[in-house]
């Protein structure tokens, strides 16, 4: 049953991806220990930019941006957005001048230099259109979040997904149907929906059968988990990942993501490429990769260790 079905995560913004197929497909699944990751108030906001570039006469998205910034409450936005709503088209935002308190006006100054910026680049692809506005964002979210980090961790995974889209119409609608997953098939109940978790919410609960996805030298351990203390610690993470599976468990890792600037490839975590193969069965991607580690060493998942016993994922205890 769905509900019996667990995908583990180690950082929330690894969820984005699996949740847009998921909508896609119309799977409910529910998020434990946090919002949805289109449901974010950083994704909000950083999007209804986008919307606004889309559609200048989106009052929604307007309404959001402009009570970001002080001075601006929502009596001001209303005003501002009234004579927005007598521009034709995006463009006119260029030369469009506004009145304001000092306060106001110097978060308008603000927002119609961003603005402008958009505007100019409205053809380039959506991953680069995000970046601009994180690069202008990303100080209102250390200002206002003690945990800015990991929501820049997110505002990242945006633009990677939003990277492989040249046309902004095309994307927004992609958006479009995810919010309205939202509102409708996301809310079914528990017993219909496949659970999404972070390892660390995960800990103490167990399913019949758990995904662990994103393994890559790149996310699991963590990149910032130097010294030995901190890998350790990214191992025993690791370890409560594995053991929450009562009976099937799948470890996966994509091998290459896709940016802006072209494909970055990627290598599957150490922890993987450290554990005898004969305890895995391989499908047939990952027997046949070879992964250049930056040292120099190549990893070879061998062929020869699928499980003698056709479809058991592990051998018997008695066999270790």
């Amino acid at each position: 049953r769905p509900n019996q079905i667990a995908v583990l995560f180690r950082a929330a913004h690894h969820s984005q991806t699996l949740e847009m197929e998921l909508n896609r497909r119309g799977i409910s699944y529910e998020m434990r220990g946090g919002l949805k990751f289109f449901e974010r108030a950083h994704i909000k906001d950083v999007l209804a930019w986008l919307k606004i570039l889309g559609n200048h006469r989106d009052e929604v998205a307007w309404s959001r941006v402009l009570q970001l910034y002080e001075g601006i409450g929502p009596v001001t936005a209303q005003l501002i957005y009234q004579r927005i709503m007598e521009l034709n088209k995006i463009d006119d935002l260029l030369d469009f001048k506004l009145t304001l308190a000092d306060k106001a006006a110097s978060s308008w100054s603000r927002i119609s230099e961003l603005m402008n910026i958009l505007i100019s680049h409205k053809h380039e692809n959506i991953g680069r259109l995000i970046n601009l506005i994180i690069e202008h964002y990303g100080e209102y979210l250390e200002e206002h979040y003690s945990d800015y980090r990991q929501r820049q961790d997110d505002l990242d995974q945006l633009a990677m997904f939003a990277s492989v889209y040249d046309s902004l119409e095309l994307f927004l609608n992609e958006i479009s149907l995810q919010e309205n997953f939202g509102l409708t098939g996301g809310r079914n109940q528990p017993s219909d929906s496949v659970v999404l978790s972070t390892v660390h919410q995960a800990k103490g609960l167990e399913w019949p059968a758990v995904f662990v996805i994103n393994l890559t030298n790149q996310s699991f351990p963590h990149p910032l988990a130097i010294r030995e203390e901190e890998q350790a610690e990214e191992r025993r993470l690791l370890y409560v990942a594995i053991t929450r599976a009562e009976n099937y468990l799948y470890l996966s890792y994509p091998l290459a993501i896709f940016r802006y600037d072209g494909y970055k490839n990627l290598q599957p975590s150490p922890f993987i490429s450290e554990l005898d193969s004969r305890l895995f069965r391989y499908n047939e991607l990952a027997s046949k990769a070879t992964y250049a580690a930056q040292d120099g060493i190549e990893y070879v998942p061998d062929p020869d260790a699928i499980v003698r016993k056709k479809g058991q994922f592990l051998p018997d205890v008695d066999e270790w």
